[in-house]
Order: structure tokens, then C-alpha cells, then sequence
């Protein structure tokens, strides 16, 4: 700065003060561009909920308009593989889409080996579903041992138990509930020693099955036509299947286990409903992974043929004679 002096020096801050303004001005631009793109993503991902909703919404809502008691659902399947999220996600989108109202629907476990559940009351409390009842028969350390030994009362007084708490779920509230869910603990045949499996609680609520199925190919259609064949042999009607926690990427990715999975039921059970397949979901909270969880599901899962489906087949045994008497008590 020498030759110039102060002029020179005063010209050199200028332009390095407006170079550092321009750049903090260019990111501040482009900071807001990347907002306004997520935010109208977020538009478009609602608008398209919205839409399938809509679409969606109409046989489920015919049906349980026409419906003349509650309908029943027996959620089952695979152990850790997200059926009381599947549960959540079913009563969600019912109340989303408009087919009930809150106050219409239920979701009870009747039969669990654990506590009463604060986070499903907390999931279902923010889709306004408060009419839960969880643990009517606590299958506790010892439980199977006890009713053996005869301690515990007959399977017929278990299961009668639990069919008096699903009809008080039924009138519980301002409004005579159309849809009720049940969470069946674990896997199928939990609490078989007992009379109380899934089968023979959904064969006494004469109710229909959809099960969760998990992933991979052979696994999942082994499982799958397993857990029917237990169902079956109650008497209780499947009336199809969720598949989750399927990974996003690799052999056994979500994309190449559908193909492989919908093309052996097209083949060789062309009856048998597959409505939709759902990814593994990772997030920073549980609350976000619940609520990611049922956005996806609306998304991808045609709950509406659930609901359609399970109002023709509900009551309806699929073998004569079935179900058979619980076990008698021990002499």
C-alpha cells in the first residue's frame, strides 16, 4: 500500500467485503432453494397419500357401512417382525382415509408374555384410537405349568375371558365400535399349551387372519404357507399377507424378494392376497420410526383391500367341524 496509501487500501476491502457478502449471499440462495425443494416434495408426497386415500377408500367404506356387527382382525405372523406396527399402521390409515372415525376402532392383545405396552397406547393415542385393552391373559413365567397342573382355570375359561373383553371393547365409548383389532403376541401357536393360541383365540372371536411375513424368498413363503396351515386347521380363515422389515439393498432387497415371492403365490396360490411389502425402517427416534412406518405403509400397502377383504370373510369356516373344543381341564 505504499504507492496508493489509504485509497489503495480502502479500494482492497471494499472488493474483499463484497466478495465475502456475494459468497454468504450465493449460500444463503441456495440454502433457501434446497428447503423450498424438500418442502414441495413433501407436497407431492402428501397430495399422493392423499390421492391413494381417496382411491383406496371406497370398497373398505362400502363395507363396513354394509357391515352388521364390528368386524375382527387377527394381526399374526412372525415373531419380531412388526406386527403391532402393522396394527398402528392399519387403524392410521383407517382413520386417515376417512373409513372411521377414532371412536369406531379398537385394538386389543389379548394374550401377551409381556407387561402392558405404554408406546402402543402412546402411537395409537396420536391417530386418536383410545380404546385399547392389552394382557387380558398374561402368559407369565410358569403360566403353562400352572394351568397344566390345573391352577389356572380350562382353556374354554381363557378363552372366554377373552372373548368378554373384545365385547366390552365393542360398546366402550360414544360409539359402537365396526372395526377391532387384535395383536397377537409372538408366533402363531404361543399359548397352544394352554388353548389359547392365536388360531383357537381368532377361531372364538370368529375372525379372519392377515399375517406379517418376513423376509427373503424360500423363508418367507415356508413361514407364510405354515402359519396358514395352522390357521387353517382352526378353522380360521387368512385372508392374506404383509411382508416386513425387507432391506433396501442387496441380495435379498425388498425389490428382488417381491418379484420372487409374488411370482410362487401367482403360481401355485393365485387366490391368496399380497398386500404389499414394506422396508426395513431406520430413524433417530422411535417416534420417527412410527410415524415413517405409517406413512410407508399408506403408501405401499393396499389397506383398503384389507378391509374389503375381511368384511366377505369374516364368520366364515374353512373346514367343517372346526374349531375344535379346547383342551379339557386336567383331572
Amino acid at each position: 500500500f505504499r504507492r496508493g496509501g489509504f485509497f489503495s487500501f480502502l479500494f482492497f476491502f471494499l472488493r474483499h467485503s463484497y466478495t465475502s457478502h456475494l459468497g454468504l449471499g450465493a449460500l444463503v440462495y441456495y440454502e433457501r432453494r434446497q428447503r423450498l425443494k424438500l418442502e414441495e416434495k413433501l407436497e407431492q408426497m402428501t397430495r399422493k397419500i392423499k390421492a391413494l386415500q381417496a382411491e383406496r377408500g371406497g370398497a373398505g367404506r362400502r363395507a363396513l357401512a354394509d357391515a352388521p356387527d364390528a368386524r375382527i382382525l387377527f394381526v399374526s405372523g412372525e415373531p419380531n417382525i412388526g406386527k403391532s406396527l402393522v396394527c398402528v399402521a392399519l387403524l392410521a390409515a383407517v382413520v386417515e382415509a376417512g373409513l372411521l372415525e377414532p371412536s369406531e376402532v379398537a385394538y386389543i392383545q389379548a394374550c401377551t408374555q409381556k407387561e402392558d405396552s405404554k408406546d402402543i397406547r402412546h402411537f395409537l393415542a396420536k391417530y386418536g384410537v383410545s380404546h385399547v385393552e392389552i394382557g387380558t391373559v398374561k402368559l407369565t413365567d410358569n403360566f403353562a405349568t400352572s394351568f397344566l397342573e390345573g391352577n389356572a382355570g380350562s382353556g374354554l375359561d381363557l378363552l372366554n375371558k377373552i372373548e368378554s373383553a373384545v365385547e366390552k371393547l365393542k360398546s366402550s365409548g360414544s360409539k359402537t365400535k365396526k372395526l377391532i383389532i387384535v395383536d397377537g403376541d409372538a408366533y402363531p401357536s404361543v399359548g397352544a399349551a394352554c388353548g389359547v393360541s392365536h388360531a383357537e383365540i381368532a377361531a372364538k372371536l370368529g375372525s379372519s387372519a392377515l399375517l406379517v411375513g418376513k423376509s427373503g424368498v424360500g423363508d418367507a413363503v415356508d413361514s407364510t404357507n405354515l402359519n396358514i396351515s395352522y390357521f387353517n386347521h382352526n378353522g380360521v380363515n387368512v385372508i392374506g399377507s404383509i411382508f416386513n422389515r425387507l432391506s433396501k439393498k442387496g441380495y435379498y432387497s425388498l425389490e428382488k424378494c417381491k418379484a420372487s415371492v409374488t411370482e410362487y403365490f401367482r403360481q401355485y396360490k393365485p387366490e391368496y392376497n399380497i398386500y404389499g411389502y414394506l422396508p426395513e425402517i431406520e430413524a433417530n427416534s422411535q417416534d420417527e420410526i412410527v410415524e415413517t412406518f405409517v406413512q410407508t405403509f399408506i403408501s405401499e400397502v393396499a389397506y383398503d383391500d384389507i378391509i374389503r377383504d375381511l368384511c366377505k370373510t369374516q364368520g366364515k369356516k374353512t373346514l367343517p367341524g372346526y374349531p375344535p373344543p379346547p383342551p379339557p381341564p386336567p383331572t
